[in-house]
């Protein structure tokens, strides 16, 4: 390898470590001094190699021992020199890359900071707008109820309408953490309150409609509303959070409550006609002497919920879970069974007569008194439900001494041991 190469790749070298350390920032120097800072490097750095150079190959390992490095000194002049500079080379690369490595880690957690920051106040503002929109809407209200007051003409009343369907369509839901379920949901407080502030005024029964009809109060979040006699019939309350809230005499019939949050509601003496509550959490709620006619339920999560004394006919309660429910009294004729949780669930007193059990599991199931007719086992035998002969082992089929004229009921007795 020739000098003027050698000489070459040391002035190289240098280069890079000065420009190197002329683009970091050193502590305790100010930054308008840093290119000077790696010149100035640069010329020790050169230095520096020209002087072990020169040692190295004048002195002929007279002041480092060829026995301390062999390794690095063995072979031809110019394998030597390679690997003189091979060293230096390599650890000047890695600190390069260790301080781009570093930098963008750097950049990329301010980057982070600022959008963190940016979210939050675009969340800010997002509050901000909503509040001043339930603001406005409820000024509408008191107006629209002051207008139904005074009897005023009915196109100020539809102004009023539009004004309120426009404003509430801009009502946003934000995720909120559910820690019970684990999961994420799509709320709006917003939404919410308009609702709360559409049923306390003194709207005629066609306004209210009107409203109900074209306003969606998906995700609201109703958690321990006040709600009870209310006519919410055709109301969206899909995916809403009415976790404990008070609806006892409700109407809800065709209402549309799927994936709706109803743990612990009160729903004694409330109208279901037809209402949809699939997918719904309704653990531990109270829907007792309730009418749930051709009421969907399917995959609803009915765990220890009481529905006691209600009117299940022609329900749907497919893939539903009434684990440790209460039924006792209800009226579930033509209702629908399929693939259910029904373990530990009470059904003593309910007329099964014309219910539709379908692979079901009966085993642990209270049916005492029960309503049912003269091929019911057979039918459950048909249907492939599982547990018949567990259940016929602790209850037994007699005929209703109260068997009105002209037909005869049925009833599952417990088997007395």
């Amino acid at each position: 390898m020739s000098k003027k190469l050698i000489l070459f790749l040391i002035i190289t070298i240098s280069v890079l470590t000065g420009w190197f350390l002329g683009f970091i920032k050193i502590p305790y120097f100010d930054s308008k001094y840093s290119f000077w800072i790696g010149v100035l490097a640069g010329i020790s750095f050169l230095l520096f190699l020209l002087i072990i150079y020169w040692l190295l190959f004048k002195f002929t390992f007279e002041i480092i021992p060829k026995q301390i490095l062999p390794s690095l000194f063995e072979g031809s002049g110019e394998s030597k020199i390679l690997r003189f500079f091979l060293l230096p080379t390599i650890v000047l690369l890695l600190s390069i890359s260790y301080y781009y490595y570093s930098g963008n880690k750097s950049k990329n957690h301010q980057l982070n900071y600022i959008k963190q920051e940016l979210d939050d106040f675009k969340n800010t503002t997002a509050l901000e707008d909503q509040r001043n929109k339930i603001n406005l809407l409820y000024n509408l209200i008191k107006e629209l109820d002051s207008i139904a007051d005074n009897n005023k003409n009915n196109y100020l009343n539809e102004q009023k309408i539009n004004r309120i369907l426009s404003l509430s369509s801009t009502l946003k839901t934000y995720r909120i953490w559910n820690m019970e379920f684990k999961e994420y949901q799509e709320l709006s407080s917003e939404k919410a309150l308009l609702l709360l502030a559409l049923v306390r005024t003194n709207l005629d029964t066609t306004v209210f409609k009107k409203i109900k009809e074209n306003i969606s109060f998906s995700g609201a979040d109703l958690r321990n509303a006040d709600l009870h006699g209310l006519d919410l019939s055709g109301i969206d309350l899909k995916q809403a959070n009415l976790e404990y809230a008070n609806m006892e005499g409700v109407n809800l019939s065709y209402s549309n409550l799927q994936g709706a949050n109803l743990k612990g509601a009160n729903l004694n003496n409330s109208n279901l006609v037809e209402a949809n509550f699939i997918s719904s959490k309704m653990n531990w709620s109270k829907i007792n002497e309730s009418n749930l006619t051709k009421t969907k339920l399917d995959s609803a999560d009915l765990s220890n919920s009481s529905i006691q004394n209600s009117n299940l006919f022609k329900g749907s309660m497919i893939n539903s879970n009434l684990f440790n429910s209460t039924l006792q009294g209800s009226n579930l004729n033509l209702c629908l069974l399929m693939n259910a949780n029904i373990r530990n669930a009470d059904l003593s007193n309910t007329i099964l007569n014309k219910a539709d059990f379908n692979l079901l599991n009966l085993e642990n199931v209270d049916f005492t008194n029960a309503v049912i007719n003269k091929f019911w086992v057979e039918q459950l035998i048909n249907y492939k439900n599982i547990g018949i002969n567990s259940m016929l082992q602790n209850f037994e089929i007699t005929i209703d001494t109260k068997s009105i004229k002209d037909s005869t009921l049925y009833r599952l007795n417990v088997i007395k041991k």
